[in-house]
């Protein structure tokens, strides 16, 4: 077992690249890094303030509570070094009581070969993650919503060694009645458990979301301005700022900045509802490491 162990800790070594990659500093759970959905990426990640459609279970799931029907979506996207991201929300307007989330998120970083001190070796899943949540939104008066959303996590590395953690989101929404139109956010995101390989256990990546959102209608076409301050565990504040311009309730044009991350800044996409069905494209460009393709699709009914 002194073997396995070596090989994991150059395993885990292996995916503090994939941590300083995703901005996170020394926290766990990749995972719980990304975001949901190619509408927020589009827009810069800025989406606190507009907390709208299943998305809203983890940018803020007080959103959940203006819910009017169900809806059903799904995601896909795959990035540098074999690593990928899937998953699949449903939202559930509950008559007078708000409403609720579910979502199931599945997270792999492809296959890598274990040589062992023997000389042997062997190829393996490099790491699966599977999150489930479970979130709920409600109405408080004047204007205010509240929500939360309850996440188990599982994390394999090397198909050897096995952590899991329970984190919480708590969130606030705010319609601003003296200008219609504007809202305000906040989500406190992985407030939970660490998560420990081996020997160490490593607190998951708490963030603190705080944004603002205004729409203004347009005829029959609608503009969203969105801007939000994210403050991760141990890294400095960052800026997001993003917009769309839905036309005619069909074509949506989007369009995002991020202002003090390492990788990322220009983000666009585009999204087009025809009945009760949408599609969702972000592209999300990464410098050297290549460019993020999202994309996502929904069902209302």
């Amino acid at each position: 077992m002194k073997c396995l162990k070596i090989v994991l800790t150059v395993v885990s070594s292996l995916f503090l690249y994939v941590q300083l990659y995703a901005g996170a500093g020394t926290t766990s759970g990749i995972i719980l890094r990304e975001s949901i959905g190619a509408r927020g990426l589009a827009m810069g990640e800025a989406f606190v303030g507009v907390a709208s459609g299943t998305e809203t279970i983890f940018w803020n799931p007080a959103g959940l509570a203006a819910k009017e029907e169900p809806e059903l979506s799904a995601m896909y996207f795959k990035e540098i070094v074999d690593l990928g991201l899937m998953s699949i929300q449903y939202a559930q307007p509950l008559a007078g009581q708000g409403g609720i989330g579910l979502a199931i998120e599945s997270f792999s970083a492809g296959d890598m070969e274990l040589n062992y001190l023997d000389g042997t070796s062997k190829s393996v899943k490099a790491q699966n993650d599977y999150i489930i949540n479970l979130a709920y939104g409600k109405k408080l008066g004047a204007g205010f919503s509240a929500g939360t959303n309850v996440k188990y996590l599982n994390s394999t590395l090397a198909e050897a060694e096995t952590a899991s953690a329970v984190a919480v989101d708590i969130s606030g929404l705010y319609q601003v009645a003296a200008v219609p139109g504007l809202a305000l956010g906040i989500n406190l995101q992985n407030i939970g458990t660490g998560l420990k390989y081996i020997d160490e256990t490593d607190p998951l990546p708490f963030i603190i979301k705080a944004g603002a959102a205004y729409q203004k209608e347009i005829k029959n076409n609608i503009l969203t301005i969105s801007g939000d301050i994210h403050k991760p565990r141990e890294l400095s504040a960052r800026f997001n700022v993003g917009a769309e311009y839905l036309y005619n309730h069909i074509i949506a044009l989007r369009a995002g900045y991020k202002f003090n991350y390492d990788m990322d800044s220009f983000t666009a996409g585009f999204g087009v509802k025809i009945n009760r069905y949408s599609l969702d494209y972000a592209f999300a460009p990464k410098g050297a490491l290549g460019d993020n393709h999202r994309l996502s699709l929904g069902i209302q009914f």
